[in-house]
């Protein structure tokens, strides 16, 4: 048992860090171009020094993401499995805090406590993580909307575009492509579990 807990904890710190790793990545990538700005006369120079800039951060881009979908892959089962199980047993431990009350037994209520602030704070973790990875993701393709474009030369303006098209589409990172994982699945996760620990209450 210990093992198993503490193989839980080393995956969970390493997802929180990959996450930021990236995140932080792509926030420099963001950063990079928001910090491009033309001089009072674009020499040949500084015009080729920008679009190499330019160019290398569209293949950055390309490998981080390639990191995204590869991180998203070795979590698929991990992920999945602890959201799913983590509602659920968030339901229960409600369930059995309720009659724990009723009781008065307050060393099991203690226990039931600290056992569903556990599952809250390894779910928000997850969640967490995910969505200022999200964030950093959609900053890249507003940095490049912002970039001022119209005083560059053509292969800069399609150098922009470039990173424009190539950043559009909205990413959310998810488990297995069904269970996404931000801020509003967090509030979600709650919603369900009280749904259903008001449910158990009912019947009774």
């Amino acid at each position: 048992m210990y093992f198993l807990s503490l193989f839980w904890v080393a995956a969970d710190g390493l997802f929180a860090q990959l996450a930021t790793h990236l995140s932080i990545q792509f926030q420099i990538l963001a950063n990079e171009i928001r910090y491009m700005h033309p001089t009072a006369n674009n020499s040949p120079y500084i015009t080729a020094r920008i679009s190499e800039r330019l160019k290398k951060i569209v293949q950055d881009h390309l490998e981080l993401f390639a990191y995204v979908k590869l991180l998203e892959k070795m979590y698929n089962p991990l992920l999945f499995a602890t959201i799913l199980v983590n509602g659920i047993d968030l339901c229960t431990c409600l369930y059995s805090l309720q009659f724990r009350l009723d009781e008065a037994n307050w060393g099991d209520v203690e226990r039931n406590l600290v056992h569903a602030m556990s599952i809250l704070l390894q779910t928000s973790m997850f969640c967490t993580f995910a969505q200022r990875l999200n964030d950093e993701i959609a900053g890249v393709h507003a940095a490049a909307y912002d970039f001022p474009w119209t005083d560059f030369n053509m292969p800069i303006k399609v150098l922009i575009l470039l990173i424009m098209i190539q950043t559009q589409q909205e990413y959310v990172y998810s488990a297995y492509g069904f269970l996404h994982l931000n801020m509003p699945q967090l509030t979600t996760i709650l919603s369900a579990a009280m749904r259903y620990f008001t449910l158990l209450r009912s019947v009774t």
